[in-house]
């Protein structure tokens, strides 16, 4: 009895061959199956652009926050040329790449709108996952019933015949 709980000690000889049966048992689903692939690479497409979101949120923090500590009224090319000409290439180099406002501060109406969009893109991603693991779960309750039918199929003696006697009587 204690030998049939333990899981085998070696692998699959034939990986490909089981493979290609389990690929043969969920066949009769390939509409769920393939929905259940479709909606995990869109939920992964979706939880990706997340974070290239939050990394603008980001920036136009940054943005803001250097926008506020150059003087108000230049622009942003006077700003570059002022700081090249203080020898501070590094900054003016970083400067000329911002999407800065000289004199303003950070924007938090855009930043408000950037982090709703995450977190939509991020509402949108669950839903996504939660509704591929119902489909998923669909998909293997009906392969496990396929399956136990098969061996239910396999494993049932032949039915019994019951011959009647019958009497003289009757």
């Amino acid at each position: 009895m204690r030998g049939m709980l333990q899981a085998p000690a070696e692998r699959s000889r034939d990986f490909r061959g089981t493979a290609i049966r389990l690929v043969k048992r969920l066949t009769p689903h390939r509409g769920l199956t393939a929905a259940v692939i479709g909606l995990a690479i869109a939920a992964l497409r979706s939880g990706l652009a997340g974070p290239r979101i939050l990394g603008h949120a980001t920036d136009l923090l940054f943005s803001g926050v250097i926008g506020r500590q150059l003087p108000a009224g230049i622009t942003k090319q006077q700003a570059v040329d002022a700081a090249r000409a203080r020898g501070d290439g590094t900054f003016a180099d970083l400067l000329s790449r911002m999407n800065v406002t000289p004199g303003a501060g950070i924007d938090f109406g855009a930043v408000g709108r950037t982090l709703l969009l995450a977190l939509g893109l991020y509402l949108i991603a669950a839903l996504l996952v939660w509704v591929q693991a119902r489909l998923l779960n669909v998909t293997v309750q009906r392969t496990m019933v396929a399956l136990r039918d098969d061996v239910e199929d396999k494993v049932a003696p032949a039915p019994v015949v019951v011959l009647r006697l019958t009497t003289a009587r009757e």
